[in-house]
């Protein structure tokens, strides 16, 4: 089964490009792509109801981070963007719920505060030469690969705790089977000796 991930996305048209470029690197990793709200679950129901659903269908979270908002730092006077307040959710989600995060920033995009405390992420890199920014292949597929562990072994948890379960459910049907055939026997000895008492 392939690994399922929450694609975490602008919907803003201008950003399309970008989250083509994201989708087809984790597509080239094997990556099933199910969330990502507006752009791969569509409904009516509310989008922190569909977030929250997809969320716990997923076993990792790609964000493809694009800027919303200005923001100026005051200690060096750099002007970054910072991502969406959706964004900033979806992270939170998938690190409450425990799964790994892989996170691409576009060119000049903070991580915010919450990101860089929980996890590392992939900044693009500036090519000086053609003026064109990259990403390094080689982190990506660090990251990727680790992610895939990752995945692998909460699988294994989960596979491990499902059998534990079954077997406490199958000792508890026995267990409970043997109690009612020990009160059959132990009910039939008692009319039994009923009857040898009665013949005496």
């Amino acid at each position: 089964m392939k690994p399922r991930v929450f694609f975490s996305c602008s919907l803003h048209e201008n950003d399309y490009p970008f989250n083509a470029i994201i989708e087809s690197i984790i597509l080239r990793y094997g990556f099933e792509i199910r969330g990502g709200i507006g752009r791969y679950n569509f409904s009516p129901s509310p989008i922190p109801n569909q977030m929250k659903h997809e969320m716990d269908m997923s076993e990792c979270l790609v964000l493809a981070g694009v800027g919303r908002y200005h923001q100026l730092n005051i200690h060096n006077q750099q002007k970054t963007m910072s991502m969406s307040e959706t964004m900033h959710s979806e992270i939170g989600m998938a690190f409450q719920k425990g799964i790994p995060i892989i996170a691409f920033l576009a060119p000049n995009v903070s991580p915010g505060n919450l990101l860089p405390n929980i996890t590392q992420y992939i900044n693009p890199i500036l090519n000086n030469i053609s003026k064109q920014y990259y990403y390094d292949p080689y982190q990506i597929d660090n990251v990727i690969h680790s992610c895939l562990s990752i995945i692998n072994e909460n699988r294994k948890k989960t596979e491990n705790k499902e059998l534990v379960d079954n077997l406490v459910k199958i000792g508890a049907v026995i267990g409970v089977s043997s109690i009612v055939l020990s009160l059959v026997n132990s009910e039939d000895n008692v009319q039994k000796n009923s009857k040898n008492n009665k013949s005496k």
